[in-house]
C-alpha cells in the first residue's frame, strides 16, 4: 500500500469526484436545480471526458439561465471536444452575443478567438466547393 502512494491518491480523487457528482445530482433530484449547479456538473463530467453527460448538464445550464456566458463558452468547447463542430459554432455565436450583451468582455474575447479557430478548422475540413465529384 505504501509503495505506490500516487495510485492510491488517484483512486481516492476519482472516488471523491464521483461522490461530489452524486451529491450534486441528488440536489437536482430533490428540486434544488440551478444553472450554476448544472454548470459545475457539466465541468466535472467534461473533466472526466464524459461528453454526453457534460453536454446534457451544460445545455440545461443555458436553458435555466440563457444569459450565463460562461456556460455558453463551456458548452461550445464541450461540443467541439465531442466532435460536434457545427453545434460548437452555434453555441459559441450565441455565447458571444450573450457575453457582449452582459458586458463580459473577457468571455466575449475568448469565445471570438475560439469561434475563429473553429471556423478555420471547418473550412480546412470542408470539401473544395470548386472540385468535381469525379476526383
Amino acid at each position: 500500500r505504501e509503495r505506490v502512494p500516487g495510485r492510491m491518491v488517484q483512486r481516492s480523487r476519482k472516488a471523491g469526484m464521483t461522490n461530489f457528482r452524486s451529491r450534486l445530482e441528488g440536489r437536482i433530484a430533490s428540486g434544488q436545480d440551478s444553472a450554476l449547479l448544472r454548470f459545475i456538473l457539466g465541468c466535472a463530467f467534461r473533466k472526466d471526458r464524459d461528453h454526453l453527460s457534460a453536454l446534457h448538464h451544460l445545455r440545461e445550464a443555458v436553458k435555466l439561465d440563457p444569459d450565463y456566458s460562461a456556460a455558453w463558452a463551456m458548452l461550445a468547447k464541450t461540443y467541439a471536444e465531442a466532435g460536434k463542430d457545427h453545434d460548437a459554432l452555434d453555441a459559441c455565436r450565441i455565447g458571444t452575443t450573450v457575453a457582449d450583451r452582459n458586458g463580459d468582455i473577457q468571455a466575449s474575447r475568448q469565445m471570438r478567438v475560439f469561434l475563429k479557430r473553429l471556423e478555420t478548422r471547418l473550412q480546412k475540413c470542408a470539401p473544395d466547393a470548386g472540385s468535381s465529384a469525379d476526383h
